[in-house]
């Protein structure tokens, strides 16, 4: 069996192989750049002319890790030139993003065309998946973060860097809640789904995950904090509760010179939590949180 990995060069798709080939699996990378482990093969998703790089010559499994709206023109490729695909295929395993829910209704354009993007895309997954007659598993991950090997994530990591800078960070009172779930995390439940696939033929499925702490988005800031600068005995954040109409009038304000940070302000208070626990698919999984290394 081969597992041919798309986006290894992401904190989660570099975790999952690095996972992988300790379990002494077969894997092969596929992408721009190689990440030093594993067979590499050179794919572009936005060249149709390095398609023809994906050859099939046994039984695997393909997991994306890469931007699920990126991935649609390959499987478009392989279902029209994909013989050995259908012969060889044993499951696609796809990740998308909580987003095509906690955005899909947002007032931001920016969000409604990511929720959009990632809408088609599952649709697509599964018009190829009966095509080809392979079973899908799509995941939706809610917040993620950490660094595995040299990728970071691109949401707690910033968030930990205007900590270090800032000497006062400004919240409303009432904030909404998180389940942040790290890369490394992530990625053992990717190859918990791939033993499943492996071993049996099993339905298609769609999962949301997250970790397995749920806190407010307060909370999170002051445990990241903690974390950053714990070293740092010189450096202190202060963080500063204001009233709900007193953080509206400041966000508007803000609006006015950076409009396309007004619906990531609001979202603050919103609650994007109550997804799958890592320890529900492996009781083995039973992290903190933070999880470092973060960034």
């Amino acid at each position: 069996m081969e597992y041919i990995i798309l986006g290894a060069t992401t904190n989660v798709g570099y975790a999952i192989v690095t996972k992988l080939l300790d379990e002494c699996k077969h894997v092969r990378v596929m992408g721009r750049n190689p990440i030093g482990k594993g067979a590499y093969k050179y794919l572009d998703l936005e060249n149709e002319n390095t398609y023809c790089n994906i050859e099939l010559k046994r039984d695997f499994i393909l997991i994306s890790v890469a931007p699920a709206w990126k991935v649609i023109k390959l499987l478009e490729y392989l279902g029209r030139n994909g013989r050995d695909f259908n012969r060889y295929a044993k499951a696609l395993i796809f990740m998308s993003s909580s987003s095509i829910y906690t955005k899909l209704y947002s007032f931001g354009q920016y969000d409604k065309d990511i929720a959009d993007k990632l809408l088609t895309a599952d649709k697509q997954v599964e018009k190829f998946s009966r095509l080809v007659g392979c079973a899908y598993c799509i995941v939706y991950p809610t917040l993620i973060y950490g660094k595995c090997g040299p990728y970071n994530d691109r949401n707690l990591s910033i968030i930990c860097q205007i900590i270090e800078k800032s000497p006062l960070i400004i919240l409303p009172s009432r904030t909404g809640l998180r389940q942040p779930i790290h890369a490394a995390e992530l990625a053992c439940i990717v190859v918990i789904l791939v033993e499943k696939y492996r071993n049996s033929r099993l339905l298609d499925t769609k999962i949301t995950i997250g970790g397995n702490v749920e806190l407010s988005y307060l909370d999170m800031i002051r445990r990241l904090s903690k974390n950053c600068l714990g070293k740092n005995a010189n450096k202190k954040l202060r963080i500063l509760l204001i009233s709900d109409r007193a953080y509206y009038m400041l966000v508007m304000l803000v609006a006015l010179l950076k409009p396309d940070w007004l619906p990531i302000l609001l979202r603050i208070q919103a609650n994007l939590s109550g997804f799958t626990k890592v320890c529900q698919i492996d009781e083995n999984l039973t992290g903190r949180f933070p999880i470092n290394p973060i960034g």
